[in-house]
């Protein structure tokens, strides 16, 4: 389990990397554009910082998976991505429009995409961590 788990961690990273470049390069730049004084200019982003904080959370995914949801599959865990991309996507999106002066499409650009992503990272999960079958006992 240990092995899949680490895949999977890996998977996860690397979709979540694409999905970022494709959302946050093309369909969001344009608004961040809009407002270039409330960001740090990409070479003052701490991209070590960006990478830590990916990993780390995609290892909350992974390991809250493992530990806590059963049965597993992928349906379960398209389910559970879905369910944190909900969560995600409120504190991310919603949660900063509430005390910064960000657009509301940036706000819905952030709330979708914490979904979209979640999701694709519970399919990895229930895709790659399924359930060990038990073997019957032997009678008697």
């Amino acid at each position: 389990m240990l092995k899949r788990g680490l895949l999977c961690l890996l998977a996860i990273v690397v979709v979540w990397v694409a999905a970022d470049l494709v959302l946050h390069d093309f369909f969001l730049a344009p608004l961040y554009a809009q407002n270039p004084t409330l960001w740090r200019p990409m070479r003052e982003m701490n991209v070590p910082l960006i990478h830590a904080v990916r990993f780390g959370l995609a290892a909350l995914f992974v390991v809250i998976y493992a530990l806590q949801i059963r049965p597993k599959g992928l349906r379960v865990g398209l389910l559970f991505g879905l369910l944190m991309g909900l969560l995600l996507g409120v504190a991310v999106g919603i949660g900063t429009y509430i005390h910064s002066p960000i657009a509301p499409a940036l706000m819905w650009g952030w709330f979708a995409g914490a979904i979209v992503k979640s999701t694709l990272a519970g399919a990895l999960l229930g895709g790659m961590l399924k359930e060990s079958p038990t073997l019957p006992l032997p009678p008697g």
